[in-house]
């Protein structure tokens, strides 16, 4: 964690060292957790999804709602979940290329097409 003193400079060029309070330091220290945690408590759950077949996901309660709404029936249609391994490998790079056309050629993050979304930004097109 970072150090509890302030450093200040004065008007007159002095440097003054100041310490945080206890309170001061008592928020810094649960704001930390705070983020911690918030970033760190998606991945049990990300690890049991990968595992485990969720029952239900958002779009499925989305589209649910969309035909109760529209009075479209069956409300719940079945889903069968299908193994990776039984789809083609074409099928599989197919939704991949529909996503992230690059994303054999990155590790993540795109920093070629990031570039290019800034450059049209920058010339007065919208953000992607």
């Amino acid at each position: 964690m970072a150090s509890s003193t302030t450093r200040h400079t004065t008007t007159a060029g002095r440097t003054v060292v100041t310490r945080a309070t206890p309170r001061a330091r008592r928020i810094i220290r649960r704001s930390v957790l705070v983020i911690v945690v918030a970033l760190l408590a998606p991945i049990p759950s990300i690890l049991l999804v990968a595992v485990v077949q969720p029952a239900t996901t958002s779009v499925m309660l989305q589209r649910t709602v969309q035909r109760l709404v529209n009075g479209d029936r069956p409300l719940f249609p079945r889903h069968r979940a299908v193994a990776r391994a039984s789809l083609s490998l074409n099928l599989r790079r197919a939704v991949l290329a529909s996503e992230d056309q690059r994303f054999y050629l990155h590790h993540g993050i795109d920093f070629t097409e990031m570039r290019a979304a800034i450059d049209r930004r920058r010339a007065g097109g919208k953000l992607r």
